[in-house]
This record gives structure tokens, C-alpha cells and sequence, in this order.
């Protein structure tokens, strides 16, 4: 890619599977890339976000689909055929302490930040070999995923798993000229983030960021960062948690 092409790159006919697109992060990558002509796919366990989705973005191919189902999930995905790019964003959080951590909640965020994360990659690469062209895959992890979290122990812990996850598939993988990279926000301004706010300490995240500055981190810099990581234009990045936190982690 020449210097002049490297501050763009469009995503025009690449096909694209997003986890999660009916709402948050997801929501807003498909958004961007369905405005840039991408060919897009989308999961979501909730019928009521993807009877929305099939509205506003007519095009995009939106199932409604319980990822943590192994075997289901693999048959939808491969319906969709090879796919140039993943993009893994669907999670859920439950803010508990330590000790009121119940066996059902502990499933509920392991399963789906996590695990649903094999099924769905494994499904996405075999067609990525398949093709034998690569592939660029992006699972998005958290802050909470590389420091102490209060309150979101069961979170922190599968998120970190994210991360090492992709560490191995980047390692297993190069030798398809497939990239996996991970991405860590810090707190993103997300219904997510919002239903947990209330309950962590008062600017948990936001008081250690020695940015000038401070503040939740905007879903249009968020999406920056994952085209970046999903593009050739980082056609050498990989095995890489790319952390977007003002600095905190550093503090």
C-alpha cells in the first residue's frame, strides 16, 4: 500500500461478520462499514434488535442466533460462505462482588464473552483457509481484561481470556496469512457501560487517566481503532491487544 493510499482503505465487497451488531460497538461498526459497501453479516441473540437492523440497514444479513450454541451457530455462519473479516463484540457484564458470585451468572458471562468465541472463529476460518486468500479477525476485550476491576471479577477474567485467545489463534493462524488482534477501550459510552456505571466507584476508570481530558471513551474513536486492526492498513499487526485508555494502563 503506498504512502499515499495509507490514511484510507474502503471495505467496499469485503464480506464481514460482526457478533453483537444490534446494539453498542457492534452496532456502530456495522453502521460505518455498511456506509462504506461492505457486504455485512450479523448475530444477535435478541429478535427485537435484528427485526431493527433488517429495517434501518436493508442489506446487512441479520440472524438471530444464541452464539453460545456450538452447533448452530456453526451451521448459520457457514450459510454465509467465506468471509474476508470477523468481528467478535458480543458480550454481556453482571456487576456483583465477589461473593454473591452465583454459579448461573458465572455461565452467563463466561459463555458468551468467551467461549462463544470458538465456535464462531473456527467457523469463520475454515472458510478463510478454504478461500485461501487470509483474513483479519478483531475480538474485542476491555480494560477489565488487563487490571483490576472491582466488582467484575467473572468479566475481567473472561475478557483476559480474550486476549490470550487471540495470542494463540494469531500464532496458529499466520501461516494461512490470517491476522488476529485484540481490542481493549477503556470504559466506552455503551448501554453496556451505562447499566454498569452506577455501581462501580465514581470515575472508576476515568480519574486514573492522565490524558488531558478525561472522559468515556466515544464509539466513533472506538470504531477508528477496529478498522484500523481489521484493515491492511496494519497488515503487519498481529498477536496485538491494541489498548485505547488514555493512558491508564500506564499510570
Amino acid at each position: 500500500m503506498s504512502g499515499q493510499e495509507s490514511l484510507k482503505y474502503s471495505f467496499a465487497g469485503k464480506k464481514v461478520l460482526i457478533t453483537g451488531g444490534g446494539r453498542g460497538i457492534g452496532r456502530a461498526v456495522l453502521e460505518r462499514l455498511y456506509n462504506d459497501g461492505a457486504i455485512l453479516f450479523t448475530l444477535e441473540k435478541d429478535p427485537d434488535f435484528v427485526d431493527q437492523l433488517r429495517k434501518d440497514f436493508p442489506n446487512v444479513r441479520a440472524e438471530v442466533a444464541d452464539i453460545t450454541d456450538w452447533n448452530k451457530t456453526q451451521e448459520i455462519i457457514e450459510s454465509f460462505g467465506p468471509l474476508d473479516c470477523l468481528l467478535n463484540s458480543a458480550a454481556t457484564f453482571v456487576f456483583e462482588a465477589f461473593l454473591d458470585i452465583t454459579e448461573s451468572n458465572f455461565d452467563k458471562q463466561m459463555d458468551l464473552n468467551l467461549k462463544s468465541l470458538f465456535p464462531v472463529t473456527q467457523a469463520v476460518v475454515r472458510g478463510m483457509v478454504a478461500q485461501g486468500t487470509g483474513g483479519s479477525i478483531v475480538n474485542i476485550s476491555s480494560l477489565a481484561g488487563c487490571i483490576g476491576t472491582p466488582l467484575g471479577s467473572v468479566y475481567s477474567v473472561s475478557k483476559a481470556g480474550v486476549i490470550m485467545f487471540s495470542c494463540n489463534l494469531a500464532a496458529e493462524l499466520g501461516k494461512y496469512n490470517i491476522r488476529v488482534n485484540t481490542f481493549s477501550p477503556t470504559a466506552v459510552d455503551t448501554p453496556l457501560f451505562r447499566q454498569a456505571e452506577s455501581g462501580w466507584p465514581k470515575d472508576f476508570y476515568i480519574h486514573r487517566q492522565p490524558l488531558q481530558g478525561s472522559k468515556v471513551l466515544q464509539l466513533d474513536e472506538v470504531v477508528n481503532s477496529i478498522l484500523f486492526l481489521l484493515s491492511p492498513l496494519s497488515s503487519m499487526t498481529n498477536g496485538h491487544n491494541l489498548v485505547v485508555d488514555g493512558g491508564i494502563l500506564i499510570s
